[in-house]
């Protein structure tokens, strides 16, 4: 588990908000985390993820993981005119 939060930490520190649930694809995953295989969600600050299951990888004995999906690209604010906001 311990994994699973450093990993949720790397990713929401990049910047990642949202992540897809990666299960091992075997015949050992459950029945729930099958379903939930591919399936995007987002990153919760409280810890929600699934109501019983929580984010990959947290439940006990799960060896699924989450898949960070980058952030869409966006301008520095540097680069940005402040008054138009952006807008020629």
């Amino acid at each position: 588990m311990a994994d699973a939060h450093t990993s949720r930490a790397r990713a929401t520190y990049s910047g990642a908000r949202e992540y897809v649930w990666q299960s091992r694809r075997d015949d050992r995953v459950r029945d729930l985390h099958r379903k939930l295989d591919s399936k995007q969600a987002r990153f919760s600050y409280l810890g929600e993820g699934h109501p019983t299951e929580g984010h990959p990888g947290e439940a006990p004995n799960c060896r699924c993981f989450a898949v960070p999906v980058p952030p869409s690209y966006r301008a520095p604010d540097i680069y940005i005119n402040k008054e138009t906001r952006g807008r020629p």
